[in-house]
């Protein structure tokens, strides 16, 4: 029977907003009206009596109801399908048709993306941990993977698991409760994932989680051992952070540093290419011309530090540069190879980042993705002059 009185109460009480709302005046209302009937006399006496005393708390909720009862209906008018759908008894599930069944099932994904799904909780604890530790909590929480986590539960999936409850009956939000198992992941995650598999192959640490959380007859579950390796397979596959990540990852890198890293993947892959030489080859000057290089002097001197802004502002300044054709790519320069490690460090570092967005025009959205002998290279150069993360 308990399926017919959630069913009953569903189109009753939760009919429409209104209905939820007046639901318990109107039963209050019903008792006192009750109370009149059966003690008029002892009421209306002059004798302060209980019966008196429940009567103006009666009085006293009608008048409280009068007054906040539009402002109740007006912020109930926005979350009412949300608090009417995002949960039910899986055993009356059968008595709906399927309109409300789909709306059982968006709002129940609604409220598995905003509140099981959400990691926000965390920011604050995460606040002064290493950028990469941030980076996974980040992608974690994005819009745009939990969508992809929760899309498995399309709509006949969803009935089928409501399907295999009914025989043991209870309310859906408690069967498909996913807060635990992804809050566990995230810290299984962030322990056991390398810095490189996050910040070089964060797809595939995704993918873990994803194939990890699965529903069964006992709900939403962890397999917490599966997950640490898979994470570990992720780990022997990927070795070395990528250039933009290296360069994030060290909160101050000084100009010397910046310069080291151009002369070692010169000296080894260009010829012996200086970096002091940059503007000359670039700018069509024949040789390097202090008075004639405006760029807050980014070779010298060495010893002045550069923050995480202001590498992001100079990389965006070197894409400007090529944009504006007084830095040649590497297709209408003689020196193809010295083009490259420009084109090496603006296609892979910061580009998406707001200091470009607020600097500059969104038109430099375009990826490249590199040859694995040029990564290892450019990592053998960061290895030997930038200090370890």
């Amino acid at each position: 029977m308990k399926l017919y009185y959630n069913y009953f109460i569903f189109k009753s009480i939760f009919h429409n907003r209104y209905t939820l709302l007046l639901f318990f005046p109107a039963i209050s209302f019903g008792i006192f009206i009750s109370m009149i009937i059966d003690d008029y006399d002892g009421l209306t006496s002059s004798q302060m009596t209980i019966e008196k005393v429940q009567a103006l708390v009666f009085i006293a909720t009608f008048i409280a109801v009068g007054v906040f009862y539009p402002k109740a209906l007006k912020r109930i008018s926005k979350t009412f399908e949300f608090i009417k759908y995002s949960n039910f008894y899986t055993a009356s599930f059968k008595l709906f048709g399927e309109k409300d069944q789909r709306l059982f099932h968006q709002y129940v994904l609604e409220s598995i993306l905003s509140k099981d799904l959400n990691l926000k909780k965390f920011a604050k604890q995460f606040e002064n941990s290493p950028k990469w530790q941030r980076i996974l909590l980040e992608e974690l929480n994005s819009t745009t993977f939990k969508t992809s986590f929760i899309s498995e539960l399309d709509f006949p999936r969803f009935v089928n698991e409501v399907s295999n409850k009914r025989k043991k009956s209870g309310w859906i939000r408690d069967h498909l409760n996913y807060k635990t198992p992804f809050e566990r992941a995230f810290f299984i995650a962030s322990k056991y994932a390398s810095i490189p598999s996050i910040l070089n192959n964060i797809d595939s640490v995704k993918q873990a989680i994803i194939t990890n959380i699965n529903i069964t007859d006992n709900g939403v579950q962890l397999d917490a051992k599966g997950l640490k390796m898979d994470i570990n397979k992720v780990n022997k596959e990927i070795h070395n952070i990528n250039l933009r990540y290296r360069i994030l990852l060290n909160p101050r890198i000084t100009q010397e540093q910046f310069v080291k890293i151009m002369h070692s993947y010169g000296e080894e892959n260009l010829n012996g290419f200086k970096a002091v030489r940059f503007v000359a080859f670039f700018t069509g000057f024949s040789i390097y011309e202090k008075e004639k290089y405006n760029c807050q002097n980014i070779f010298t001197p060495y010893s002045i530090d550069l923050t995480d802004d202001e590498t992001k502002e100079f990389i965006a300044f070197l894409r400007f540069l090529m944009d504006r054709k007084v830095i040649l790519g590497k297709e209408f320069n003689t020196d193809s190879k010295l083009a490259e490690i420009v084109e090496i460090l603006v296609e892979n570092c910061l580009l998406s980042s707001e200091t470009i967005r607020r600097n500059f025009s969104e038109t430099y959205k375009h990826r490249k993705s590199l040859h694995p002998d040029t990564m290892r290279k450019i990592n053998t150069a960061i290895d030997k002059d930038l200090p370890p993360l």
